[in-house]
C-alpha cells in the first residue's frame, strides 16, 4: 500500500506499506526488498528524506541523494561540534564502508 503524507512545491512524500508471509528469515527478505525500493528512488530522481531526517535504513544512500562533498561537509560539521562521537555515532552519516555505490 502507499499513501501520500505531505505535499511539497518540489513534490510529495510517498510512505509504503508491505507485508511478507512467513519465511526463515523475514528481516533479511525486508532488507532485500527495502534496498531495491529505496534503490529505485534514488534511480529515478527521488530523495531519501522529509521533515522526518534521513535515519539508519536511508543513510546508506546519502551520498547518492547529496553528492560526496555534501557528506564531507557533514562529517566536517559532526566532527566540529562532537569530536567524541558521542551524540547518535553513524546514525546521521553513515561509515563510509556502509554507503551504497
Amino acid at each position: 500500500m502507499c499513501h501520500l503524507s505531505h505535499s511539497y512545491h518540489s513534490g510529495a512524500c510517498l510512505y509504503f506499506t508491505f507485508a511478507f508471509v512467513g519465511g526463515e528469515d523475514m528481516l533479511a527478505e525486508y532488507d532485500v526488498v527495502k534496498s531495491a525500493i529505496q534503490q529505485a528512488f534514488v534511480d529515478n530522481g527521488g530523495t531519501i528524506s522529509h521533515h522526518h531526517g534521513v535515519g539508519v535504513e536511508h543513510s546508506p544512500w546519502l551520498e547518492q541523494d547529496i553528492s560526496a562533498e555534501g557528506v564531507a561537509v557533514m562529517r566536517g560539521l559532526f566532527s566540529a561540534v562532537d569530536p567524541g562521537d558521542n551524540f547518535n555515532p553513524g546514525k546521521v552519516v553513515p561509515a563510509e564502508r556502509e554507503l551504497v555505490e
